[in-house]
């Protein structure tokens, strides 16, 4: 158990977890866990009360769904789902995107559409309504923070890839997530496997 400042700072810890127990061995696996800490209630005493899973609908996705409904199961809270596509703007810069609109609809709508289509799914498969599963066109970290403000949820669960520079502690999404958020983060290392 980690007690946070009362100013709602993150820091982080090394800690210790254990993966395995066979008898008298236990294995343990050394990790870096970054904490960002908000305000508790005075009612919060065990678990949380609403857990909001943020994914990019990528196949990793369900490692962050599957630590956010381990948790929320914990204390019996409320479980949301959250992904945000990028306009086209902001992930191809000025480049003229015109030619890319198809019969009428632009690659923003048809990349919308695709994202509700696959939070419904992710949704249905981990008993999330359709009210509680959520789709933006926008910026991640601040359309997140801002969903999360609304719905009153005290916990954000983001994956994170962490394999270089300022990303060995973070990835850019998780770290703007964390600044400004009013609740609880946890950055879920996202398990990769080595391609040959």
């Amino acid at each position: 158990m980690f007690s946070c400042p009362a100013g709602g700072r993150y820091s982080v810890v090394s800690t210790a977890f254990p993966i395995s127990c066979s008898g008298k061995v236990r294995i343990y696996r050394r990790s870096l866990l970054a904490l960002a800490c908000g305000k508790r209630r005075k009612d919060h005493v065990m678990g949380y009360h609403h857990v909001l899973a943020a994914v990019d609908l990528s196949e990793e996705a369900a490692q962050v769904l599957d630590k956010a409904r381990d948790i929320a199961a914990v204390g019996g809270a409320t479980l949301s789902v959250v992904s945000v596509v990028r306009p086209i703007l902001q992930v191809y810069g000025a480049l003229d995107m015109a030619p890319i609109a198809m019969g009428g609809v632009s690659f923003e709508q048809q990349a919308l559409e695709q994202a509700i289509a696959q939070i419904r799914t992710l949704g249905a498969r981990y008993g999330i309504p359709e009210s509680r599963a959520h789709v933006f066109l926008g910026t991640p970290a601040a359309d997140v923070r801002a969903l999360a403000s609304r719905i009153g949820a005290d916990l954000i669960v983001v994956g994170t890839h962490a394999r270089h520079g300022l990303g060995l502690l973070l990835g850019s999404t998780a770290n703007a997530i964390i600044h400004g958020v009013t609740c609880d983060v946890l950055a879920v290392r996202m398990a990769f496997e080595k391609t040959e």
